[in-house]
Formats: structure tokens, sequence, C-alpha cells
């Protein structure tokens, strides 16, 4: 078992890089067709850092134009805040083993940055593909985003940024606490909301990123079992804690509302009466007046599993 990360950094590597890219990898499908997207970027200068998180056969890059890192299982979170840590780019942009990019778009979010000190996290709009790719929407319309920028109070009320969209400013990463190393789930929302405290959140709308919708990898295995919103939860408490003043935001009680709502829809799918009746409660706390919460309270109170929409 590593006991320290090895790197093992290639000659055609860029010492003075424009963007560094980070990719987590752990037993990766089809790594060889992410890093061909990386290396089809127009833009010039990139620096990519591939992590080898524990895989239980090492990961296999071939090409001397990359820096290979391996380092015992720890989590998608800790490989990237290792890979943060070795950037040499003011600018990194995180790109997951299974998802793709288009050539564009590195080129794009990194003019973005350069014209925009004042942004510190930016992210661009992204397609959710199946396996077999089919096309199921796209971020933007999903959360209703539209250029130029992302209000903190959007991004505070759900996660709506796809992890291999966002490019941040290396020392605004720096000065937070990075990704959290223990959560396994919604540990990229905490680090997103910390880095929004810093600056401003850039948007470009055109669909940049293949998204992988698979319900194997950590975000549908935590939305089946419940995990998704207690972590999703514990960020907000972290958050909140850690920025006081946020508490008097006219966009907190909405988003808690959200979030209790969501996990006590899960709740009653899965019949945990009494956990959803909880749910339901501490939604109508935040937000008294919304009828669905109400109906559903009214669900879990009769142990009447849930009928179609919510």
């Amino acid at each position: 078992m590593l006991t320290a990360p090895s790197i093992d950094r290639r000659p055609r590597v860029p010492g003075d890089p424009v963007v560094s890219v980070v990719i987590p990898a752990w037993r990766p499908w089809r790594l060889a067709e992410v890093v061909g997207s990386v290396r089809a970027q127009t833009l010039a200068g990139w620096e990519l850092i591939v992590v080898d998180d524990g895989s239980p056969e090492p990961v296999v890059v071939d090409g001397d134009d990359l820096v290979l890192v391996r380092q015992a299982n720890s989590g998608p979170g800790a490989a990237r805040n290792l890979g943060v840590e070795l950037a040499r780019a003011p600018l990194v942009a995180f790109l997951d083993s299974d998802d793709l990019w288009a050539p564009g778009k590195l080129a794009a979010q990194a003019r973005l940055h350069q014209g925009a000190p004042e942004v510190v996290l930016s992210a661009t709009n992204a397609r959710y593909l199946t396996a077999a790719g089919s096309e199921l929407g796209r971020a933007g319309e999903r959360y209703g985003l539209a250029g130029p920028q992302i209000p903190y109070g959007r991004l505070f009320h759900e996660n709506c940024l796809v992890t291999s969209a966002v490019m941040v400013q290396r020392e605004a990463f720096r000065r937070t606490r990075g990704f959290d190393t223990v959560r396994r789930g919604a540990e990229d929302y905490a680090a997103w909301l910390r880095i929004g405290r810093l600056g401003e959140i850039g948007y470009l709308d055109e669909p940049l990123v293949d998204y992988l919708v698979s319900d194997s990898g950590l975000t549908g295995a935590g939305a089946r079992a419940g995990d998704w919103h207690t972590n999703e939860l514990a960020v907000y408490a972290e958050i909140l804690a850690e920025y006081p003043e946020l508490r008097r935001a006219p966009f907190v009680a909405g988003a808690l509302a959200r979030a209790e709502f969501d996990a006590g829809w899960g709740h009653l799918s899965r019949r945990e009466w009494a956990a959803a009746r909880g749910a339901f409660a501490r939604a109508l706390w935040q937000r008294p007046q919304r009828l669905k919460t109400w109906l559903n309270l009214a669900r879990a109170t009769l142990h009447l599993a849930p009928g179609g929409g919510r």
C-alpha cells in the first residue's frame, strides 16, 4: 500500500501552463477517451494531472505530456486536492474520468477568467448523456442558468454545477479548505460554496461538457440510499457556521426548505415514515406556506406511499 504519493512528471509537461487539468481516477473504464478530449483542446499550454486514487490495478496512461500521480485510496476529494496542490497554472479545471470535453472548452473558459479577474469560479453548460450516448437534458436548462454570472444565492439554493464543467482560480481554491476528504458525496458542493464567497461565479451557456449519467456513481448511489440529501444538509450546516452572516440572506430559508423537502421525499419513497415526517416538518419550519410540503407530510403521517410527481 502506498504511504506517500508517487509523482511521474513526464518530459513534455509545460513548465508554465495556462490551465492545469485534474482528473481523479479509480478503476477508470474510458480514461484514454477522456484524456483524448483534453489533448484535443484548442488551448495550448495545458498541464494534465491524472491522480490514480489507489485503483486495484494501477492506472496506465500513455504519453509524455502529463503528470501521473499514485496515492492510496482516499476518495475523489483528496485526489482532486492533491492535483491542485501539484498544479502550476493559475487556473485549474476539473474533469471526471468518465466525462468528456468539447475541443473549445478550456479556451473559452480561460478567456472568461482572463477577461474578468474578479471571477474566482466558473462553469459551462453540460449535456447529460446515457452510456449509450442519448441526451437526457442540459444543466443550464435544468437549473435555469443564464450567463454571464451565477448569483451566489442561486448556487446556494442547490448544486447547479457539474464538476467537469468547473474552472477555478488556483489561489482562490487554496484559500479554502478544498474538497472534503471524509464526505464522499456533496464534497464538491461545499468547495464551490466556499470559493464562491471570494468573488464572482462566471457562466458560459455553451454545452462544452458531456456528463455521463450513471446509477453506479457516487451521486446515484447516494440518492438511492438517502445519503445525498444528508450530505447536502451537512454542507449547509458547515457553510452557515463558517459564514454566519449568510443566515440573514433571503435565499437561505428557501434552500434549507428545498433540501429538507427532497430528503423527505426520499424517505417517503422508501417508506421511512418517521424520517419523512421529520424532514417535511423541518421544511415547513423554513417555508410554512408551501402546500406540497403539507400534502406530503400528510402522506407520511397516513403511511401513504407516493404515487406520481412530488
